[in-house]
């Protein structure tokens, strides 16, 4: 009985990291502003692929935003991939009281999907109601399959893909660890998978 107890509380400890970045864009630069919402005539929405690069528990999104006008809010949507674009919704989160001044804004994940490594996901982003909100990011070549890869719809349209600019993003998670259990209470653990660099 003994045995059992400390197995369960080994398995309890083995399964999941500390919460870390598992995703970062910021360091390409926040020079380039994209919008989101109604502008010039049309509704924008945006979104940014990524690929992480291990298994990891989704902790939070941070995104970099302002508004034009005070009480800007926006509808984030974690997305799986479809053949290269945005494909089924896996969660969405709301962002409000977004200011006119720029600053990183995060949600926390509430249902805390699995993302499975070398597997394509999309943070997309739709402005709610009236509001006119940039999403900061940087110019890029968007066409690399590690690499942040962008898309943007207008009016509720197709996606189109490869517009050279990515909204910056910053993802944490808890990176998913697996056990070969030798004695009872002392686990071998061997790693999904590396921090990302």
């Amino acid at each position: 009985m003994r045995g059992v107890w400390f197995l369960l509380v080994s398995v309890a400890a083995a399964g999941q990291t500390a919460d870390a970045v598992i995703w970062d864009t910021t360091p390409l630069g926040l020079n380039m502003e994209g919008r989101v919402g109604a502008w010039e005539g049309a509704v924008w929405q945006r979104g940014v692929g990524f690929t992480p690069e291990s298994h990891c528990v989704l902790t939070s999104i941070a995104l970099p935003l302002s508004a034009e006008g005070a009480g800007g809010a926006v509808a984030v949507v974690l997305a799986a991939d479809d053949h290269d674009y945005p494909g089924a919704r896996i969660e969405e989160f709301t962002i409000r009281g977004i200011g006119t001044e720029r600053r990183f804004y995060t949600v926390d994940s509430v249902k805390q999907p699995v993302l499975r490594g070398q597997t394509r996901y999309w943070i997309l982003v739709a402005a709610a109601g009236e509001s006119r909100v940039i999403w900061y990011g940087a110019g890029l070549n968007s066409t690399s399959y590690y690499g942040p890869v962008d898309a943007f719809r207008r009016n509720g349209g197709e996606w189109a893909i490869g517009n050279p600019y990515a909204g910056d993003v910053i993802i944490r998670g808890k990176k998913k660890v697996r056990a070969a259990w030798g004695m009872p209470g002392r686990p071998e653990v061997s790693w999904f998978v590396s921090k990302l660099s």
